[in-house]
């Protein structure tokens, strides 16, 4: 029995990373969630240094965007 797989711009959604872009202050860290470059972010605000909210907040992204899993990958070498 073949089974539905969902898509977004094309590509299964187990295979479309998530975008995020983050501004890390001392006092608060700004985290912008999103598909591609061209959709508005969902933004998220939290305690600088505070890396379990930082976790708590990419657990909720994949909720809100109705992601199977989150991997990762780095622009940082």
């Amino acid at each position: 029995m073949a089974t539905a797989t969902r898509q977004r711009r094309g590509r299964p959604i187990q295979e479309q990373p998530l975008l995020l872009a983050l501004d890390l202050g001392l006092k608060s860290w700004k985290l912008g969630f999103a598909w591609d470059f061209n959709d508005t972010p969902w933004l998220r605000e939290i305690a600088g240094g505070d890396q379990e909210a930082l976790l708590t907040a990419m657990a909720q992204a994949k909720r809100h965007f109705k992601l199977p899993r989150l991997y990762t990958a780095s622009c940082v070498p």
